[in-house]
């Protein structure tokens, strides 16, 4: 009996050691997990290799940073001033003039009278202030507001008058402006642009002088040299240009070309009256419509202080 007593006990101890030392495994476990835990937290933002091993982020490819690079540099020039949304400046335009959309020649030569149209030309300059109004990168619109002024001269071969014979004439006719041109402008770069669009002109003052002179270059002081011309009250044009806007220390400029081309007729009263040659007092002239329009060239400078 006592020797199975005795067995038991060793059998329990036995059991209660396995118990323990079970028990004490456990416990490593748990700390061993909670030691990978803290380890492991410090990577949370980083990938692993799927055993616990922290891998480090692969550089990016170059030519994937090139690209990159190239988007970033095309959706911004670097200047500040593309990314307004609103630009103000001063603007002076210089160049000249010439006529289109005159009647034929042979309408007057056919009556034996030399082509008053040929030979025009001139000059304008203007002044005045135009804003850019960005859409977006690449488009906005420039309304404008300037004073304009246009001359025009012509000098005349010499032509038969019944009273005087045969003079020579000089005719110059002026016209001052106010414009209100709005245009839409592209700009496939940031520095370069076109653009297109119309032009509203009110016609501030207008004025003319002839005149006459003989065979041999002496002035002809008459009444018949008396010339009261006007133009049109209102012009209405259409507007094409191109031009670049650069830098230039701290301030950016516009230089560029532009045509305007005139609708509208130039003269008030547009009826030429034709007086065939070896006419007198009492012929009647011939009458010839005339719808000439003005065209001009100018070199456009633009200073943009907003």
């Amino acid at each position: 009996m006592k020797n199975i007593f005795f067995a038991s006990l060793v059998a329990v101890l036995g059991l209660g050691v396995q118990s323990f030392a079970q028990d004490d495994d456990y416990a490593q476990d748990q700390d061993d997990q909670v030691e990978y835990a803290t380890k492991t937290a410090s990577y949370d933002t980083e990938e692993d290799d799927g055993y616990g091993n922290p891998v480090q982020p692969q550089e990016e490819p170059a030519a994937v940073r090139t690209e990159t690079q190239t988007q970033s540099s095309n959706s911004s020039s670097g200047n500040p001033f593309f990314d307004k949304a609103f630009n103000l400046a001063w603007r002076l335009g210089i160049g000249f003039n010439g006529l289109h959309d005159t009647p034929e020649a042979s309408e007057y030569t056919k009556l034996g009278a030399e082509d008053p149209n040929d030979g025009w030309a001139g000059a304008n300059v203007e002044l005045g202030l135009f804003s850019q109004i960005h859409i977006n990168s690449m488009f906005s619109i420039v309304p404008e507001l300037q004073f304009t002024f246009r001359f025009l001269s012509q000098t005349q071969d010499e032509f038969y008058t019944w009273y005087y014979g045969y003079v020579k004439e000089e005719l110059n006719l002026y016209i001052f402006d106010l414009d209100i041109p709005v245009t839409f402008r592209f700009n496939p770069v940031h520095f370069f642009y076109v653009e297109a669009g119309a032009q509203l002109a009110f016609n501030l003052g207008s004025g003319s002088d002839r005149t006459w002179s003989d065979a041999d270059g002496k002035e002809i002081t008459s009444d018949d040299t008396d010339f009261n011309w006007s133009s049109e009250s209102m012009f209405v044009s259409l507007v094409f240009g191109l031009g670049a806007t650069f830098e230039m220390h701290n301030k950016n400029y516009d230089v560029g070309l532009r045509v305007v081309y005139d609708l509208t007729n130039l003269h008030k009263d547009n009826k030429d009256l034709v007086y065939p040659p070896n006419s007198t007092a009492t012929t009647q002239p011939a009458v010839i419509e005339n719808n000439s329009k003005v065209w001009a060239v100018q070199l456009v400078i633009g200073y943009w202080f907003l």
